[in-house]
């Protein structure tokens, strides 16, 4: 019994009030229609201290204090004074270029150097072995020859 009068209950719940609804039944419900309906939009209050009024005399404020400071047309803008405090002058500039190609001018004769660098000539002997031949203490006086003076001849002679 207890669960037959939950199921009455909840197919009350869920059944609407009007089954069907013929086009007929909604006929008459349309003879209002020139009368016009009160506006039920709250509008805000208006005056000077919406966010819009605010944000225009802030701005102006702002406007007129940026005009009263920025500087004559003859003057430098402050952005450009204050870039000129960090950039490097071009006297500084042609003195550190000035050093740079002295270096480079340095580094390169050293290139140079060792690139254009040959080993020295050597003097092809056809019998070396013949210096060593005798002894240098047992040379008879006057046989020995003074080689002080002597030049190699190189391949092009």
């Amino acid at each position: 019994m207890l669960g037959a009068s939950r199921l009455m209950a909840r197919q009350r719940v869920y059944t609407p009030l009007i089954r069907q609804r013929y086009a007929s039944t909604s006929h008459g419900d349309h003879h209002g229609h020139h009368h016009i309906e009160e506006d039920t939009t709250v509008y805000p209050k208006e005056g000077f201290a919406t966010p819009a009024w605010r944000r225009f005399f802030v701005v102006s404020i702002i406007a007129g204090a940026v005009y009263q400071f920025a500087p004559n047309p003859s003057e430098e803008a402050f952005i450009t004074r204050w870039l000129a405090m960090y950039t490097t002058t071009s006297e500084k500039w042609l003195d550190m270029n000035v050093r740079h190609t002295a270096l480079s001018k340095n580094a390169a004769e050293g290139v140079n150097l060792l690139t254009t660098a040959s080993r020295p000539p050597i003097h092809r002997m056809r019998f070396p072995q013949m210096m060593d031949n005798a002894s240098p203490f047992n040379v008879p006086v006057g046989l020995n020859a003074d080689t002080h003076d002597f030049v190699a001849k190189t391949e092009h002679e």
